[in-house]
């Protein structure tokens, strides 16, 4: 082996030691970085989920009531009367915005006492039957206007209101979070 054979053997074995411990390098101030950040995450929560669950429950209620203002019939015969042309298409937009709208709340029943839970549950269904009832009132090709005016009638007959009175106990659950 020549002396210029041995010379960059040597160059080559330097290079790849260096690129070894630059990798290693890199690994260690990685993972470092990796715990420090998971370590401020777990101090800025608060500490124990114990310690947060009065606050979940609050946001839990807060979610659950706003999911009953967004499902009140009268709200959504309002909101979506223009949305579209017959009544069966303003019925399935509907029933598919309630389902939608509940979907994304199911998890929030790990916070709220199971009484609760099942008056949003029949609030849901209330409006749900209030849609289906309203709509069987009327023709399918009806204007989507005559659905919203027959949900809105319909609703001012239900003393009190599914929603409301879901709301009203999700209320009580929130001031018993506090």
């Amino acid at each position: 082996m020549s002396k210029k054979d041995f010379k960059m053997m040597k160059d080559l074995l330097n290079g790849e030691v260096f690129m070894v411990v630059l990798i290693l390098l890199i690994t260690v101030i990685g993972a470092m970085s990796f715990y420090n950040l998971k370590g401020k995450r777990a101090a800025k929560s608060g500490g124990s989920y114990a310690d947060n669950f009065p606050a979940l429950r609050l946001q839990a209620c807060e979610r659950l009531i706003l999911l009953m203002e967004r499902i009140n019939p009268t709200e959504l015969a309002l909101r979506y009367a223009g949305s579209t042309g017959t009544v069966t298409e303003l019925q399935l937009v509907l029933l598919n915005v309630v389902r939608t709208e509940a979907e994304h709340n199911y998890s929030q029943q790990l916070y709220v006492s199971s009484h609760a839970w099942e008056q949003v549950v029949a609030a849901r269904h209330a409006v749900m039957n209030l849609i289906n009832q309203s709509a069987a009132a009327l023709k399918p090709d009806d204007p989507a206007m005559l659905l919203s005016k027959q949900m809105v009638d319909n609703a001012a007959t239900l003393t009190p209101l599914p929603t409301f009175a879901a709301i009203q106990i999700l209320k009580v659950e929130a001031r018993l979070a506090e």
